[in-house]
C-alpha cells in the first residue's frame, strides 16, 4: 500500500506542472500594444532538464514551452498553404494586419517567448538549436533576432541577428536550423526571447518552431557522428560541415585516426568547408581522435584549395 501511494505521489509531481505564459508584450524600440492571443493548448514541461520545446502554429497554437506574442509590429495571420493543405502563420511584411486590439502598426516580425522554467538568463545552458519549419514561397530572406549573452546592435545581447536564410520558391515546407552558442533568453527583447524578422522583402509563413537545448560547456564532436566515414571512398565534406555548423567556441572537432590501418581511406574533401556557415566560429580545436596517430584528409582533384591533415 505504501508503494502504491508513493507511485501516485511521483506521478502527480511529474504531471502537475503546466506552463501558462504571460500575454503582455514588453516595451520595445517600436511600440508594442497588447492584444488577445489566439487559442492555445498547453503541454506540460519539466523545469530545466534540457527537454525539447516547440510551438505548432495555426488558428489554435499547440505549445510546449514556447508562446507566440501579438500586438505592435508582431501581429501575424493564420493561413493555409502547401499540399496537403496545412495551417501556419504569416508575418506582415510591412503591412498592417487585422488585430483584435485594432492597432495600426505595420507588422514585420513573429515574436516568441521561451518559458522561464525551461531557459532563463543562460541557465541551464546557452547552447540551443532552433529549427524553423517554413513554407518556401518566393526568393526573399529571413533571419532570427534573439536575446543573446552579448553583442547585437546595442552591445547588450538584445536583438542579436543570426545568419540569413534565402528562400528558393520550391512551394514546399523546409526546415532552417539555427545553432546558437550564446542564447540568454532573459525576456529582454520586448519582454520576449526571439523573433523571426521577415526583412520587409517578403512575408514568412511558419508552421512550427522547435528549440532543442544542448548540454552546456565545451563539447568533443567526432565528424563520424555526422556521417563522415574514413573507411569508404565517398566524399565527406558535407558531413564534416554538418558537424562544424553547430560547434561553439571551446569545442573540439575530431577526425578518426587510422593511417596505416587496413581499409583506412581517410576523409575525402570535395568542396570548401566553411567556419562561417551559421555563425562566426572561433577557438575551435581540430585534431585526430588519437594524437599518436594522424587522421588523413585527402582533396579531390577538382578542389581548388589545400587540405591540411
Amino acid at each position: 500500500m505504501k508503494r502504491f501511494f508513493l507511485l501516485l505521489v511521483i506521478i502527480a509531481v511529474v504531471l502537475v506542472p503546466f506552463v501558462f505564459l504571460r500575454d503582455t508584450t514588453g516595451v520595445q524600440p517600436s511600440p508594442q500594444a497588447a492584444s488577445a492571443p489566439t487559442k492555445r493548448i498547453y503541454l506540460p514541461i519539466i523545469a530545466k532538464n534540457l527537454m525539447r520545446l516547440f510551438i505548432q502554429l495555426g488558428s489554435t497554437n499547440l505549445e510546449r514551452g514556447i508562446s507566440l506574442d501579438s500586438g505592435g509590429d508582431v501581429d501575424t495571420q493564420v493561413v493555409t498553404v502547401g499540399s496537403p493543405p496545412a495551417q501556419a502563420r504569416r508575418t506582415g511584411n510591412g503591412q498592417i494586419l487585422p488585430t483584435q486590439d485594432g492597432n495600426q502598426i505595420a507588422d514585420y516580425y513573429m515574436q516568441f517567448r521561451v518559458a522561464d522554467s525551461a531557459i532563463l538568463a543562460g541557465a541551464p545552458t546557452t547552447r540551443v538549436r532552433i529549427e524553423v519549419e517554413y513554407f518556401d514561397q518566393g526568393t526573399d530572406t529571413f533571419g532570427i533576432q534573439y536575446d543573446a549573452v552579448s553583442g547585437g546592435p546595442f552591445g547588450t545581447g538584445q536583438f542579436k541577428s543570426t545568419v540569413t536564410v534565402i528562400k528558393t520558391d520550391t512551394r514546399r515546407f523546409h526546415t532552417a536550423v539555427f545553432a546558437l552558442c550564446d542564447a540568454y533568453f532573459a525576456n529582454r527583447n520586448n519582454g520576449a526571447d526571439f523573433r523571426i524578422d521577415d526583412h520587409a522583402d517578403g512575408a514568412e509563413t511558419i508552421r512550427r518552431i522547435t528549440i532543442i537545448p544542448q548540454s552546456p560547456g565545451p563539447a568533443v564532436i567526432n565528424v563520424d557522428a555526422c556521417g563522415a566515414n574514413p573507411w569508404d571512398t565517398k566524399p565527406d565534406s558535407d558531413a564534416i560541415q554538418a558537424c562544424i555548423n553547430p560547434a561553439c567556441p571551446g569545442d573540439t572537432v575530431t577526425f578518426t585516426s587510422g593511417v596505416g590501418s587496413p581499409g583506412y581511406q581517410g576523409y575525402l574533401i570535395d568542396k570548401t568547408i566553411f567556419l562561417l556557415a551559421t555563425s562566426a566560429k572561433s577557438s575551435l580545436t581540430f585534431t585526430s581522435a588519437n594524437p599518436a596517430n594522424h587522421a588523413l584528409l585527402k582533396a579531390t582533384s577538382g578542389l581548388k584549395a589545400s587540405v591540411t591533415s
